[in-house]
């Protein structure tokens, strides 16, 4: 039995969506506010036993706005039912075999099973709506009666939302319903006019019910986990250790002689105390104590054997080659963090096992493993993780164990694939409030039904290319709110600069710069128009005329360059690429008039230079900087750019072509052209139109677009 997935409707920014979980290991990842946290906290919420509970600030925003509307939640029209309360609602469906049947056989909603997902609703909703609409409209006619009494007193509630503020608690609870798949399409979208089962009786409530298929444990990025020394309030892993014990393993066997030997020790110490307190204790004693005849004070040692076995295991590290060990403060924090972990799972897990009848599915939900864990140790815990979990599975119960991991980290999904990601989307339409919609890499990397053996070929390149990019570069594409394509190395290193000079509110966003080449930024095409994200390429124009690198002012030049030809603008000759409409640069998102891609290559420009004025465009970032900062790289000082040519004697167009000889030389250093540049006073030169020109796109569409995508209250849309 295996959770398959989950239906979220209604719970902060997850209006409506649909969550597809792994059979071993999901990994939430997103932006900043895009609702992988509130994914987990659902759980929490409904599942798990902490004492949270939930508020009206957990219902979706569009919801807010309606609350404190008077016209739709009108007390009268509340009275005649016309009215329906928000609620929260979680789908739970799952994978079950022949063999688990028996243990689901109460949230089957017929006898009948015909091997398709089982699922149960939990839904938070008013306990009885009528009674709420009494109650809200007897004390809002009182407020409003009051209000025009004393026009200055605003008496409360003036909306359902003010009060629900207060007595959610007491007007809303959680309900528990069976569901028929029958009634669902294969999206898990419910018919218009299906109502679900209640689930349970008065007996075996809806609760006990879940609780005997199901249990969540959370382990959350808060961990308490001391660096310096037990003084504080976190906890040391020897505490933990010791713990751990006392819950799970098995206690050793009373002995008699060691108890006769305690019970000698014990007088021995209380000797020893009776004498080091003696003086302390006279002087206590000579304050009496009042109605117990002045009773003497006296200290005694209390030696428990099962407080020494419990509380006295401490964690040491032993060094090859060392006479003596090291007391766990003195590793890590990085190290202690990552054991303390494994067994924290371990103990969720052991307390599972352990009941009287282990429900048959376990789910634990970990919030930001990377806390505190450097790169590598991330990747240990994603790789060691499920593993350690199965391993201390008991075959034979027939238990199984899944995972739910949000994250913020690259390393995190380092060694996973495209395969457990579920990667949550921010809506980016213009005039809605904050919502998100969950993509499933696995889906990604499925062929097209219909695609040619050549494009199944292709496809499959692309799939490695991408699978194996993301691995060797840590990829942080999943994690930012816009992405930059990048040509190569000189545009990577100088690109901070340029954002700084060009667009600076973009130093506020979280940006992934990710240098793929001209040749290669086409094999993202499919992965970003999947993952929806706001995407700027900055590329070259690559002429040539024949395999031969040639000027772009050559009538016969064409561009070797993939993604101009295949992806955007769509045009191969050099002129037509000069000529492209700043639209025809631009791809539109899917259905929609918001913007996705847009592609910034070299244009022409004028370039002035001792009193001539020519209209000129480089093939190369670096020709294109020469081009347009020809006066600066020809001073003295900045020779080390080594983009000084021989200007005497010489007109513009004899120059232009000098500096493309040069920059076009395999003998030219472009990352030593880069660094040189890092060096020098940022504000002397200018940034290549080009660039500047993308650039100031991009802060204008994440600052339009900012303001629906980002909610005024972060904890409640993270």
């Amino acid at each position: 039995m295996k959770l398959k997935a989950l239906k979220i409707q209604n719970f902060r920014r997850l209006k409506d969506v649909l969550i597809e979980i792994d059979e071993d290991t999901s990994i939430f990842v997103g932006a900043n506010n895009s609702g992988k946290t509130s994914a987990a906290q659902i759980l929490q919420l409904f599942l798990g036993e902490s004492k949270e509970r939930f508020s009206v600030y957990e219902f979706n925003m569009e919801t807010w706005a309606d609350l404190s509307n008077d016209k739709i939640f009108d007390p009268d029209h509340a009275l005649l039912g016309d009215v329906k309360f928000p609620k929260i609602t979680l789908d739970l469906w799952f994978d079950v075999e022949q063999k688990d049947l028996y243990r689901v056989i109460d949230i089957l909603p017929k006898l009948e099973w015909n091997n398709v997902p089982v699922g149960i609703r939990l839904e938070y909703a008013a306990k009885d709506p009528l009674k709420l609409a009494q109650n809200f409209s007897e004390v809002f006619k009182k407020a409003k009666a009051d209000s025009e009494l004393h026009p200055d007193y605003q008496a409360w509630p003036k909306s359902l939302f003010e009060y629900l503020l207060k007595t959610l608690r007491d007007e809303f609870e959680i309900k528990y319903y069976t569901l028929d798949f029958a009634k669902f399409d294969n999206s898990y979208k419910q018919e218009n006019d299906y109502l679900p089962t209640p689930l349970g009786d008065s007996q075996n409530t809806g609760p006990k019910i879940i609780k005997s298929i199901l249990r969540v444990d959370f382990l959350n990025a808060q961990r308490h986990l001391s660096d310096l020394n037990t003084s504080s309030g976190a906890e040391n892993l020897s505490k933990r250790f010791n713990r751990f014990y006392s819950r799970n393993l098995q206690k050793k066997d009373e002995d008699i002689e060691a108890i006769k030997t305690l019970a000698n020790s014990e007088a021995e110490l209380t000797k020893h105390f009776t004498k080091v307190f003696d003086a302390t204790l006279k002087s206590i004693n000579t304050l009496g104590y009042p109605g117990f005849s002045d009773p003497q004070l006296m200290i005694k040692a209390v030696l428990n054997t099962e407080s020494i076995m419990s509380q006295n295991a401490n964690l040491y590290y032993s060094i090859d080659g060392a006479a003596s060990e090291l007391p766990d403060k003195y590793n890590g924090l990085g190290f202690k963090n990552l054991i303390f972990m494994i067994l924290e799972l371990l103990d969720f897990h052991s307390k599972w096992i352990q009941e009287d009848t282990p429900c048959p599915l376990h789910i634990i939900v970990i919030e930001e493993p990377e806390a505190h864990l450097h790169s590598q140790l991330q990747q240990v815990f994603t790789r060691k993780v499920f593993e350690i979990i199965s391993e201390n599975t008991p075959q034979e119960l027939n238990l199984n164990n899944q995972i739910i991991i949000t994250t913020h980290s690259p390393h995190i999904i380092y060694e996973s694939g495209f395969t457990p990601i579920r990667y949550f989307r921010r809506s980016l339409e213009s005039g809605r409030l904050p919502t998100s919609e969950v993509l499933n890499l696995s889906t990604f990397l499925k062929e097209k039904d219909n695609a040619s053996t050549e494009e199944k070929k292709e496809f499959l390149t692309t799939k490695n290319f991408l699978q194996q990019y993301m691995k060797l570069t840590h990829c942080d594409l999943f994690f930012a709110d816009a992405v930059i394509l990048v040509e190569g190395n000189v545009e990577r290193l100088l690109l901070p600069l340029m954002i700084e000079k060009s667009a600076p509110k973009l130093k506020t966003k979280y940006l992934s710069i990710l240098e793929v080449g001209g040749a290669f930024a086409f094999k993202f095409k499919e992965l970003i128009e999947f993952l929806g994200s706001t995407t700027l390429i900055v590329t070259d124009l690559d002429s040539v005329k024949g395999k031969k690198t040639c000027m772009t002012s050559d009538v016969e030049a064409k561009t070797s360059n993939s993604t101009l030809k295949k992806w955007l603008p769509k045009h191969e000759k050099v002129s037509d690429l000069l000529g492209a409409t700043p639209e025809s640069k631009i791809q539109k998102r899917n259905n929609s008039e918001e913007n996705l891609v847009a592609v910034a290559y070299q244009t022409q420009t004028s370039v002035n230079f001792n009193n001539e004025t020519l209209t000129l465009a480089g093939r190369t970032l670096e020709e294109s900087f020469a081009l347009e900062n020809l006066a600066w790289c020809q001073k003295e000082e900045n020779q080390d750019l080594d983009l000084n040519v021989e200007t005497e004697g010489k007109n513009l167009s004899e120059i232009a072509k000098k500096i493309f000889e040069v920059t076009s030389d395999k003998s030219f250093k472009k990352t030593q052209f880069a660094l040189e540049l890092m060096g020098k006073n940022v504000r002397e030169w200018v940034v290549p139109n080009y660039i500047q020109t993308g650039l100031i796109w991009l802060e204008s569409e994440l600052t339009r677009t900012n303001a629906n995508t980002e909610a005024p209250n972060s904890t409640g849309n993270a």
